[in-house]
């Protein structure tokens, strides 16, 4: 095991979690989104498939209802354990007229059927679904 780093451990904790899809492709981007739009760079991660999506309990999303109260009950956990302030949901697509292999797989696992457009209005969904059932 390499002991030589340049980074220290602290035990000062992140306030801010990000519930992102695991798609190891959007690491970077989301890293620069995030100090770009909410102007922070140390986080703590909950990345699954699905991202934020991964937390509804939609019915139009594919019926994942068990599959989204444990998302829910790790991501808890997470809240308390660290005392975290801020939790961000992102989702991912591709963009008006891109193609569907840059959709969200758990979007399309969910909903093989969807085209670009509806799995867009899906994760909308699910995101107004999240915003009404979280708690100050």
């Amino acid at each position: 095991m390499a002991t030589d780093t340049p980074f220290k451990w602290t035990a000062t904790r992140p306030n801010a979690l990000v519930v992102a899809c695991s798609d190891g492709r959007l690491q970077v981007a989301t890293d620069a989104f995030l100090a770009r739009e909410f102007k922070i760079t140390q986080y703590d991660r909950f990345y699954v498939p699905g991202g934020g999506g991964a937390l509804s309990a939609s019915a139009s999303s594919g019926n994942d209802v068990e599959r989204a109260k444990q998302m829910c009950h790790e991501c808890r956990y997470l809240v308390e354990l660290h005392a975290v302030k801020r939790v961000i949901l992102l989702f991912h697509g591709p963009t008006a007229g891109g193609r569907i292999e840059a959709a969200c797989a758990d979007y399309r696992r969910k909903l093989p059927w969807a085209p670009v457009a509806e799995l867009r209005q899906q994760q909308e969904a699910d995101a107004a679904e999240l915003l009404g059932r979280r708690q100050p």
